[in-house]
């Protein structure tokens, strides 16, 4: 089984990638990684990841900047950068697809759960960590969701096989609520019980909004502490994005 990851992308967060993205690059199961540079203009870096690991390849497209208007202001189309991404990594020929953004994290471990699920299962669901710190992530009793009898933590629909050819939808919530309607676009699963999900609850996928500063970031004050020490890959690439003041950790 092999693994195609896409990665929309703006000039700011470019940079994180070299740190985010080391276990699908180290990974022998990544048949291809599409990284879209979204923006007006690419990061001046353009191109020097994929000139560095072959697996890599990188795109620029201008898709708009920005939330804060609508598309049709020039905003950030988060709906057709998303599809225009998975259009180019199903070109691969990879059996699973992963929708991964710069400030998120799977681990090695997360990686060879993917290519081991049965063939019975067409989307594979993790719970999703945002850390706010290295000991603990945000939790809520809303966001907890019973899937197939596990409790996950925050999951999001972000792995499924390149077959089914899904592409992003426009989430009802926010096109109400944000002027830029493309927000927080996803694939859709809605149909379920139709679709064989596997569900998996373990330290697999983590989220760096808090460490990130990001918008609403202290709104997430509520939080448990990790039962076990987080995962070593994951603990490097905090290290190695501490280093060059690209996060904060508490």
């Amino acid at each position: 089984m092999s693994i195609g990851v896409f990665c929309a992308v703006s000039q700011g967060e470019y940079p994180l990638l070299r740190h985010t993205l080391r276990p699908f690059i180290e990974s022998e199961h990544t048949r291809s990684i599409l990284i879209l540079h979204t923006g007006p203009r690419p990061h001046p870096d353009f191109q020097s990841l994929a000139s560095e690991f072959p697996v890599v390849t990188e795109l620029h497209s201008n898709f708009g900047e920005g939330y804060e208007v609508s598309v049709a202001q020039g905003g950030y189309d988060q709906l057709g950068a998303r599809n225009f991404a998975i259009e180019h990594v199903e070109e691969s020929g990879a059996d699973w697809l992963i929708q991964f953004d710069a400030d998120e994290f799977i681990t090695r471990a997360g990686i060879d759960e993917i290519v081991r699920t049965p063939e019975i299962y067409d989307l594979v669901l993790f719970s999703y960590y945002t850390l706010v710190s290295r000991a603990a992530y945000w939790f809520e009793d809303r966001i907890a969701r019973s899937v197939n009898g596990t409790i996950l933590n925050d999951p999001h629909p972000l792995i499924w096989r390149r077959c089914l050819e899904k592409r992003t939808e426009l989430c009802g919530n926010s096109a109400k609520l944000y002027v830029n309607h493309t927000r927080h676009c996803s694939v859709s699963f809605h149909n379920h019980p139709r679709w064989r999900v596997r569900a998996l609850d373990a330290p697999y996928h983590f989220h760096f909004h808090c460490l990130l500063g990001k918008r609403n970031a202290d709104l997430r004050q509520r939080f448990k502490e990790f039962e076990a020490p987080l995962p070593a890959d994951l603990l490097r690439c905090l290290d190695s994005m501490a280093a060059e003041n690209l996060i904060r950790i508490g």
